[in-house]
């Protein structure tokens, strides 16, 4: 009787929480869980308008969320790059460190998104039911069967190494050199995690002539520092951008060019600002948790 006088009491207090947690389903924030962004043009490096801005919310356990993209093939090298919200660092703790980075960073507000592309006739996947990829399959002379990977987007971990991805709220991007003209190919953007904060997840694509080091030489971006900020802005709602991820992104970029006007604050002091004013266990705080610094050795 004890034990279930206390399984009662339990229930009652699970009932009592206010708390539901409906945004983490599929449909719940209206956000569709795969979409496809049609056919996209290939820009020009330096046009800042080229970006593709898109949402994706939380896909069916059954089906591969994200999203999809073709292009026509122009004889020469195809840069594509996606950007997640909203923007990522690692907090500097060591003494004598960057200190324009030594406030953490809100981890509830980033997303992840890997990339493949290949040749639109090989892609197994299906627009706005499922994403897939290039792997195809035949049998040989013998019966085995043989499994071809045919995408095309080859991404270079920080050893030089194939097969990496670039992770958390970082821009994926590579290369794909001779494309065959007036050929159609697919890029497959697949969400591999969407922000704990609302289940949405917004990006920017941009895709581009040329290779992305001629993109990142436009927008005067050349080191892995400056990879965040080629597309800025990314982090929206509804299709609006939101001022203050926006805001966070541009000062964390003022920092890597040391370009900031006069009287604009540095990331940290932003930060240090707001942890002084928002007390990030009640409100959000785009800086993450001031406390959560682990002390120097």
């Amino acid at each position: 009787m004890k034990r279930i006088l206390i399984s009662a009491a339990a229930i009652a207090a699970m009932a009592g929480c206010d708390y539901r947690g409906d945004f983490l389903f599929p449909g719940e924030n209206g956000v569709d869980g795969v979409i496809d962004l049609g056919v996209i043009e290939v820009g020009d490096p330096a046009d800042e308008s080229a970006v593709v801005f898109a949402e994706v919310g939380p896909a069916d356990v059954s089906v591969r969320g994200g999203a999809t993209a073709r292009f026509t093939g122009t004889g020469g090298t195809v840069c594509v790059w996606v950007d997640p919200e909203a923007v990522t660092w690692n907090t500097a703790v060591a003494p004598g460190g960057d200190q324009r980075l030594s406030y953490p960073d809100n981890i509830f507000d980033d997303g992840d998104i890997d990339i493949e592309v290949g040749q639109s006739i090989f892609y197994t996947g299906t627009p706005e039911v499922t994403v897939g990829d290039f792997a195809v399959s035949y049998q040989d002379a013998i019966g085995n069967e043989v499994e071809l990977a045919l995408n095309e987007c080859i991404i270079y971990d920080l050893f030089g190494e194939t097969g990496g991805h670039s992770g958390r709220a970082a821009p994926e991007f590579c290369d794909i050199p001779n494309t065959i003209p007036n050929l159609e190919y697919t890029v497959a953007i697949s969400t591999w995690n969407t922000p704990l904060d609302d289940d949405v997840l917004s990006f920017g694509l941009l895709i581009v002539d040329g290779e992305c080091s001629d993109l990142m030489n436009a927008r005067r971006t050349t080191d892995a520092w400056d990879q965040e900020c080629v597309i800025t802005g990314e982090a929206r709602n509804g299709g609006v951008m939101r001022p203050s991820y926006d805001y966070v992104e541009s000062l964390f970029c003022l920092a890597q060019d040391d370009s900031a006007p006069e009287g604009t604050p540095t990331l940290s002091e932003f930060c240090q600002t707001e942890a002084e004013t928002i007390d990030c266990k009640v409100e959000r705080c785009y800086c993450g948790d001031p406390t959560d610094i682990p002390e120097p050795i």
